[in-house]
């Protein structure tokens, strides 16, 4: 049987309840399970049936600047320690109420996004610039870095590749037991290797823990 219009007034008010704020369209149907038909029966738009519900219509918000997306996501790094991935910034929405979840969509791909952010980097507080030797970047985050690979044996020490992330390079090298010449000399090929490993599971979004000089 279809709904009446004050049930579907008492279900529209427990599921604001719920969420907090006004539900759209589409979720209020996907949440109270309603048909869209019901809705249409009773009220001319749905606009008229959130206003007789007595809750305020979400406005269209207009894009965010960059600025406030940048900075956002610079919170999101310094909380993970690293670049973060897609799944890691949906999170962050959540918990740290930042607004960064489609951060990623924003110039057309994580690797646009990367280098526009990098450019901000330059010029942020200096209290951010640690950001720029955070692993997860979609690109090389340091030209020396690229300079001295370019002068070096590429069949010992391989040219840094475009389409990795920065904490993916040199992976190969590595894992034949060779310590790329830029890498902290305090840490044994293997330790490496298994950070980058490591990374690699993260950036393909899986939960990875460290268990003393393991992961899994």
């Amino acid at each position: 049987m279809r709904h009446s219009r004050q049930e579907i007034l008492d279900i529209f008010r427990a599921c604001q309840a719920t969420l907090g704020r006004a539900p759209g369209k589409d979720v209020f149907c996907k949440t109270s399970g309603l048909k869209l038909s019901e809705i249409d029966y009773h009220w001319p738009t749905f606009r008229a049936l959130v206003q007789e519900a007595g809750a305020q219509p979400n406005e269209f918000q207009s894009k965010l600047p960059d600025e406030v997306v940048f900075q956002d996501f610079a919170r999101v790094c310094q909380h993970v320690g690293r670049i973060p991935t897609e799944k890691e910034l949906r999170i962050a929405q959540r918990s740290l109420g930042t607004k960064t979840h489609t951060a990623y969509k924003r110039f057309g791909n994580n690797r646009e996004f990367h280098a526009r952010f990098n450019e901000w980097l330059q010029r942020a507080p200096a209290e951010l610039t640690p950001i720029l030797q955070f692993a997860g970047w979609s690109f090389p985050a340091s030209p020396e870095n690229q300079a001295s690979a370019a002068s070096t044996d590429r069949a010992i020490f391989p040219g840094v590749r475009p389409f990795l992330p920065a904490s993916l390079q040199y992976l190969e090298t590595l894992a034949r037991g060779e310590r790329p010449f830029f890498e902290p000399s305090d840490l044994a090929a293997a330790t490496l290797f298994e950070r980058r490993t490591a990374d690699a599971f993260r950036c393909l979004g899986f939960e990875v823990s460290s268990l003393g000089h393991l992961y899994s």
